[in-house]
């Protein structure tokens, strides 16, 4: 998800350098005003919060598998 965001922005700077080489300025506009509603989409944020939890359950079984929530005080945890 995040490669797809930030493929999304790579082109975005893309698109910026060949709307002022060709002057297309009606396409330019356009990509200014996805730019300012890009990130209050739903969708973008329903899938950070699933990218979220897949981070911390992947940290967490690394952490109980190495047996480092011990270190933390967080007592023997298992799955």
């Amino acid at each position: 998800m995040a490669t797809h965001f930030t493929e999304i922005i790579e082109d975005q700077f893309d698109f910026h350098t060949y709307c002022m080489r060709k002057m297309t300025l009606r396409s330019y506009l356009e990509l200014l005003r996805l730019e300012d509603i890009l990130r209050n989409n739903r969708f973008y944020w329903d899938a950070a919060k699933i990218a979220i939890k897949i981070y911390i359950r992947s940290l967490l079984q690394i952490a109980i598998k190495n047996n480092l929530l011990c270190q933390f005080g967080f007592g023997k945890v298992t799955n």
